[in-house]
């Protein structure tokens, strides 16, 4: 990381609907056990599947959102869930202690696993939806992971799906998976009105996502192009359409801070006006694709509640991680 000149902060209206999805279609590939991820997504894995963490209540998460967005993007969340579950497998030397720990260190909890000839059905009951509905099954990732790992374990082709999930109405979320042949049939589509909606009712239901490896690992095909530059345009347009939401300013900023899983969030006053947004990030978070994401989401809020584009400039602190400043002057 190194500190970049201040540009102007850029969100158009175009493309942000269509072209996210086609995105999607652009990266679409046959998910293979041999497909591995490399370099910080292994170093994510690795600590996800290698350690025990202390328990944490998982919330409804951006790219949940981003992924339910449309069927090419759904595709995509399990394509890539299946090459770090398969990769996963390799890792952990086998067994299924592996995936229950990549599992609960993702916030689900602990996983009851039942099997019979025709099916396994793996439940976890650690997600919060804090009386959240998308009236959607929203973890197709995690039903991609659990297919590729249970594919690597069994050396033939697993399909999982979640039939039963906390923002759907259940009481847990519970995969279900089956042999070659298993086709995942419905796959979430939510459309741009029931995903910014879904985004301010968990903003004003004050969910916090903390930063972590399965949050930052999970949002992994965004960070790349073309989807990075349409996601960017895509969270742009959804600050800017949920500014119009009531609440201070300082107040508003912190709860959308919360929820995108930046450290911290602060609005600097100049004379009694606001003159700046400084958005500090933690080193898990410190990538450039999620700052990219994250800030285009926080300007366009302050677009549509100030009026004012904002400048961004970066800078790192001593630590090594990202502080981004929204300058409104």
């Amino acid at each position: 990381m190194r500190k970049r000149k201040v540009y102007k902060a850029r969100g158009r209206a175009r493309g942000t609907g269509r072209s996210i999805a086609a995105a999607g279609r652009v990266l679409r590939k046959k998910p293979s056990t041999k497909e591995a991820p490399h370099n910080y997504d292994t170093l994510l894995l690795n600590r996800l599947v290698l350690r025990q963490g202390e328990p944490t209540r998982r919330h409804l998460q951006l790219q949940e959102l981003l992924y339910a967005y449309a069927p090419e993007l759904s595709e995509l969340a399990f394509k890539y869930g299946f090459g770090l579950g398969a990769e996963a497998y390799r890792i952990s030397g086998g067994g299924m202690g592996a995936l229950e720990r990549l599992m609960y260190n993702s916030g689900f909890g602990r996983m009851v696993y039942h099997v019979s000839e025709s099916r396994s059905v793996l439940a976890f009951s650690g997600v919060d939806p804090m009386g959240e509905s998308t009236r959607a099954n929203m973890h197709v990732f995690q039903a991609g992971v659990i297919s590729g790992y249970l594919s690597a374990h069994s050396r033939r082709r697993i399909y999982a799906r979640e039939e039963g999930c906390a923002f759907n109405g259940a009481k847990s979320c519970v995969f279900v998976a089956r042999p070659h042949g298993y086709v995942e049939e419905t796959r979430p589509a939510l459309g741009f009105t029931a995903v910014l909606n879904a985004m301010d009712s968990a903003i004003g239901r004050g969910m916090r996502n903390a930063s972590s490896d399965s949050y930052v690992l999970a949002m992994g095909p965004f960070f790349g192009e073309p989807l990075l530059s349409e996601a960017s345009r895509f969270l742009y347009m959804a600050g800017k359409q949920l500014s119009k939401g009531g609440g201070a300013l300082d107040g508003r900023i912190k709860a959308i801070a919360g929820f995108l899983g930046i450290k911290s969030a602060s609005v600097n006053v100049s004379k009694n006006v606001a003159s700046a947004v400084t958005l500090s990030y933690d080193h898990a978070t410190s990538v450039r694709g999620f700052v990219e994401l994250t800030a285009a989401f926080v300007s366009g809020f302050v677009k549509g509640r100030m009026g004012v584009s904002p400048r961004v400039q970066r800078s790192v602190s001593r630590t090594g991680a990202y502080i981004i400043r929204l300058l409104l002057k």
